[in-house]
């Protein structure tokens, strides 16, 4: 059995258990006890539902990234450049198709490798963010940065599948038990988030601002 074949045959079990283990992360947090508010609405459900998923995300509508806006284009840059990297995996299967797609994945792919690594050089020579940061900050931020640098490599040169799908699965295989899962709860926090405070009369759509 040739290495390509046999990386590419880690990758696969290696997502079959990532799989599995985030349905049992989700099975875990769905069997968790709901508890409703219990005060009488203040304000409309659907206009706070509207700003938890889009304007509430908006880089002025929170001073931490009013006052750090490089820190959130670094952020949206690596999270587009996992997400690319991610699609690159299905398709790196038939490299002699891609073609000009090279270039248009390569680009949001490379960006993203930059702010990971340059993330993960804040959280060293950071004070406060290395204060902050965990064992498990650093090897997620290193693992996924090194995840998209090895698929621009691919990108330009096929030599490095082998090496693009044995880090794939490393990461694949880490995810379920890393900050890496968070993304599981991203649609759960923001629907919450919309629901409870446009309750309140918080939020919502209004001239100024989104309210009840």
């Amino acid at each position: 059995m040739d290495t390509l074949l046999l990386t590419r045959l880690f990758v696969g079990l290696a997502a079959l258990f990532c799989l599995a283990g985030l349905a049992w992360r989700l099975q875990a947090f769905l069997a968790l006890p709901y508890k409703p508010e219990q005060a009488p609405p203040k304000g409309r459900v659907i206009p706070g539902l509207l700003y938890a998923f889009t304007m509430a995300m908006a880089p002025w509508s929170k001073e931490s990234t009013r006052r750090h806006l490089l820190a959130y284009v670094r952020g949206i840059l690596f999270h587009i450049g996992i997400f690319t990297s991610l699609a690159l995996l299905p398709l790196s299967l038939f490299p002699g198709q891609l073609g000009n797609f090279r270039l248009l994945l390569a680009v949001p792919i490379g960006l993203g490798a930059l702010g990971g690594w340059a993330g993960f050089g804040q959280r060293l020579v950071g004070e406060r963010e290395r204060a902050l940061s965990t064992p498990d900050d650093f090897a997620a931020v290193a693992l996924v940065s090194l995840f998209m640098t090895v698929a621009f490599a691919t990108l330009l040169n096929d030599a490095w599948l082998a090496a693009f799908y044995t880090v794939s699965a490393l990461m694949l295989i880490y995810l379920p038990f890393s900050k890496m899962r968070h993304f599981l709860y991203f649609f759960f926090s923001r629907f919450f988030f919309g629901i409870r405070y446009s309750r309140r009369g918080a939020i919502g759509w209004s001239s100024t601002h989104l309210e009840g």
